[in-house]
This record gives structure tokens, C-alpha cells and sequence, in this order.
């Protein structure tokens, strides 16, 4: 046994030994792991940069981040500190063994690699799930799967927004051993890893002796969730109504607000055009709005970014293009 495999087996033994010691220096590094990660994910998020003061905000929790850094250096060395008292017998007993310094420091170098690496993996991993979790929330959709003899496989998937969609497949065959049942169908069918839906509800219906392949099923239901996410993603248009008048005698003199729309040139559409006078677009878009004549020069309202920290330049000469084309 080499040197380095020694030192290894001895860290990993020595752990398991002394886990109600190291137990809370794990819980101490994964919490300080997770407060600093949390510290520089909101420095560098785009939502914090475009904020108003953002740069008095940023430099807050720069200086935020390095104080948290310190301390969690200081806490790791003092927790670190309180195992090494509790374990003075067991290094001395290596040191009696014929262990010298060095042998017993590369020992303990590796408690606290594989210490460290465990902590920042719970605590980097830990908030990335919950960021996760909190952002991109699953979608419930229903499955209702039919299958009849000499009949194409049938499933429909729908979600709550009004989307459905229906995909077919080969002809189910006879089954010789063990047909498909509708339990284990609607197992094949619920699983939607890997995509932004979970199956909320579940209807098998299939006539009794048959037999569906579970790639099958698979492929049935990786087409119709491929559908449903492509309708999902498609632009939503929402249609105008006339405001009512109320009828109250305070508020039918009051002059109706002008109506603004922010959005993106591939969100307009020639109806918010005629109904909106403003139109707020990026100053990216200001020039192929009026070139395609989707938006007339006195309707554009340039947006900018808030907060710019290089290519002034080339917004100034947009704005400038945009001034010549009358917006």
C-alpha cells in the first residue's frame, strides 16, 4: 500500500471514528458554504444590477461578501480547532506508533479536504435546489392513455391552460406472457424527469391482453410533452377591449390615462400599434421597428439599460439613429 492510500484509508477511518465531532464542523462549513454562495449569487444578478442605486447596492454586498468570507475562515479555524482538542490522545497514541509530524498533519490535511468538500457541496448544492425549486416551478399536466386492439396507441396530454395534445403510435400486439397493465403503464408514463411537468393526473385505458413496449410508451410521451412545451413557449396574444364608462358622476370628466406598452418587436402586433400611442421598445429594436413600418417614429419611446458598464459608445450612436428617424 503506497504512502498516499495509507493517508486516505486513515482520513476516511478516522472520520467514521469521530463523526460526533465532525458532524456539526460539517454542519458549521455547509451553512457558512451556503451564506457566502448566497452573498455572491446576489452580486452578480442581472435583477440586482438594473435595480435604482444598484451600484450603492453592489458595493454593499461586495463588502457584505468579504466580511462574510473572513468570518467563515475564522469559524472554520475555531471549529477545526475544537476537534483537534477532542482527539490530543489519538494523535499522541500515532506519534507513540512511530508516526512523525508530518505523516500525522498530511493525515488530518485529508479529514479536512474531504470535510470541506462535503460541506460545500451540501451548501452550494443545497441553495442551488432551492433557487431552483423557487424559480422554475413544475407544471401539472394530465395523461389519458388509450389502447385498443388493432387500433394505433393513443395518448392525450393537456394542461391547465387550455393545451392539449394528442399523439399516436404503432398498434399494440397480443401479449404472449405478461400484457401490460394499466399500473404499470401509467409508471412508464409518469416518468417526466427532465422536463417542466409532472403528471397531476393519470387515465389508462387498455383492452385486456395486450402488450405496450415501455420505449413505446416513452416515445409516445416524450412527443406529446415536446408539443405541449413548444406551445407553451409560442408568444400569447391577448385580445383588446373598449373601456367601459362608469358610471359615476366623479369620474366621467377625468381624462383616461394614455396608454403605454413595454415590450419586445417580436411581441407587437399591429393591433397594440393602433391602440397603444406610446410604445416602449429596447433601443435595439428602435430601427428595425421603423424600417419594417411596424410602429410609426412618433410612437417609439427608446429604453435603455439602468445601469451601463461598457458599450456607451454604441447606445449613443443608436440614440442618435433613432433621433434622425423622428422618434
Amino acid at each position: 500500500m503506497t504512502k498516499l492510500a495509507l493517508y486516505l484509508r486513515l482520513a476516511g477511518q478516522n472520520l467514521v471514528k469521530n463523526r460526533q465531532y465532525y458532524f456539526p464542523f460539517f454542519l458549521i462549513g455547509s451553512a457558512c458554504t451556503a451564506m457566502c454562495y448566497l452573498m455572491l449569487f446576489l452580486t452578480y444578478n442581472d435583477s440586482v444590477m438594473e435595480m435604482r442605486g444598484a451600484a450603492y447596492v453592489l458595493l454593499m454586498l461586495g463588502l457584505g461578501s468579504v466580511i462574510m468570507a473572513f468570518l467563515s475562515v475564522w469559524i472554520m479555524a475555531y471549529a477545526n480547532g475544537f476537534v483537534i482538542r477532542r482527539r490530543t490522545k489519538e494523535l499522541a497514541l500515532y506519534g507513540i506508533l512511530g508516526m512523525e509530524k508530518g505523516n500525522i498533519a498530511a493525515v488530518l490535511g485529508f479529514e479536512t479536504l474531504f470535510l470541506c468538500l462535503a460541506g460545500t457541496a451540501a451548501g452550494v448544492l443545497g441553495e442551488l435546489a432551492r433557487l431552483y425549486d423557487r424559480e422554475n416551478p413544475l407544471v401539472p399536466v394530465s395523461m389519458r392513455l388509450e389502447a385498443r386492439a388493432a387500433q394505433p396507441t393513443r395518448l392525450t396530454v393537456s394542461d391547465r391552460d387550455g393545451h392539449t395534445f394528442t399523439v399516436e403510435g404503432s398498434v399494440p400486439q397480443a401479449a404472449i406472457n405478461k400484457p401490460t397493465t394499466p399500473e404499470r403503464a401509467a409508471q412508464n408514463l409518469g416518468k417526466t424527469g427532465g422536463t417542466p411537468f409532472y403528471a397531476d393526473e393519470m387515465d389508462c385505458d387498455l383492452d385486456d391482453g395486450l402488450m405496450i413496449p415501455a420505449s413505446e410508451l416513452n416515445a409516445l410521451r416524450r412527443e406529446a410533452l415536446e408539443q405541449l412545451t413548444a406551445a407553451r413557449s409560442d408568444v400569447q396574444s391577448h385580445a383588446f377591449t373598449d373601456r367601459a364608462q362608469r358610471a359615476f358622476p366623479r369620474t366621467r370628466d377625468r381624462k383616461i390615462p394614455t396608454l403605454r406598452a413595454r415590450l419586445r418587436l417580436s411581441q407587437l402586433t399591429p393591433e397594440i400599434a393602433a391602440r397603444c400611442p406610446d410604445l416602449i421598445l429596447p433601443y435595439e429594436d428602435i430601427a428595425e421597428a421603423v424600417a419594417s413600418g411596424k410602429a410609426k417614429p412618433e410612437q417609439l419611446i427608446v429604453e435603455i439599460p439602468r445601469l451601463l458598464f461598457e458599450g456607451t459608445d454604441a447606445v449613443l450612436e443608436v440614440l442618435r439613429q433613432a433621433r434622425e428617424l423622428g422618434v
